[in-house]
């Protein structure tokens, strides 16, 4: 059954523990992306990690996602964070083929600011024969966003790049130019 898993970016603590801030898989996009998703028929799961999302555990973020039948009828779609979590994950479990990734201003942490081993990893170049990668980016985004642009352009030099600029971090609460390729 045809089916899309959103996974969301790393809030900051100041963000993450503020009440009053919808949590990271209801925030931005994500609601408007799953309720479109969800009129055409399709499924569509915005996965929320039970684990600090400021300072991600990888073993966290694993147990949550196995939950979910990763198949050639799965799209998965990633942001910032989420976007250098599919990575990996793919990297690490080459048998995986899903139908589309689509990373949105994805972030593989190239400087090593994480010191949690989140992002310690070797990326697959062979993700991109096994599955079609679509990568949205803005120009006038973080600088830490841009060196990972970078890296997964190298590494995917067929993939198919949605540049922008003007659009940031993709902080929107619609985003019609994703809903498109998710079609």
């Amino acid at each position: 059954m045809k089916q899309t898993i959103l996974i969301h970016g790393r809030p900051d603590e100041d963000e993450f523990l503020n009440p009053n801030i919808p949590s990271p898989s209801n925030a931005h996009w994500f609601p408007w992306i799953q309720k479109q998703l969800a009129m055409q028929g399709e499924i569509a799961q915005s996965l929320e990690f039970p684990f600090v999302d400021y300072q991600p555990d990888w073993n966290g973020w694993v147990s949550v996602i196995e939950n979910f039948k990763i198949d050639p009828e799965t799209t998965l779609v990633g942001n910032s964070t989420g976007g250098g979590f599919i990575l990996r994950y793919l990297s690490e479990n080459p048998t995986l083929a899903p139908v589309k990734v689509i990373l949105v201003a994805p972030w593989i942490d190239p400087e090593h600011e994480l010191s949690n081993g989140f992002f310690d990893f070797t990326i697959d170049e062979k993700i991109s024969e096994r599955t079609e990668i679509h990568v949205f980016v803005s120009d006038d985004d973080m600088e830490m966003i841009l060196k990972s642009f970078d890296v997964i352009k190298k590494k995917f030099p067929n993939a198919t790049y949605h540049e922008y600029s003007g659009r940031e971090h993709f902080c929107t609460p619609e985003f019609p130019e994703l809903l498109e390729i998710l079609k």
